[in-house]
């Protein structure tokens, strides 16, 4: 028999650790915003904040929200800090 060859362990790449913190970096700064922020959809100002906006897909390369009867694609969001 021969000598065995070291098997590759992807955890050994510094990129992969690199990649993984990245990701656990987004998903503890994710759950932060979504704690201390609230969303809801509406324009911030105007006679349409609080109205019932209704969204469609719209699909170009991609599937993207547009509010029913605007030409634009858009998702009106108003956001406010919670205390």
């Amino acid at each position: 028999m021969g000598t065995a060859e070291p098997y590759f362990r992807p955890i050994d790449n510094p990129l992969i650790i690199f990649a993984h913190a990245s990701w656990l970096l987004l998903q503890t700064l994710l759950a932060i915003v979504l704690h201390r922020f609230s969303f809801t959809l509406g324009h911030p100002s105007g006679d349409e904040a609080g109205a019932d906006i209704e969204i469609e897909t719209f699909q170009s390369f991609v599937i993207r929200p547009r509010v029913v009867g605007e030409t634009r694609t858009s998702l009106p969001l108003t956001i406010h800090r919670l205390e």
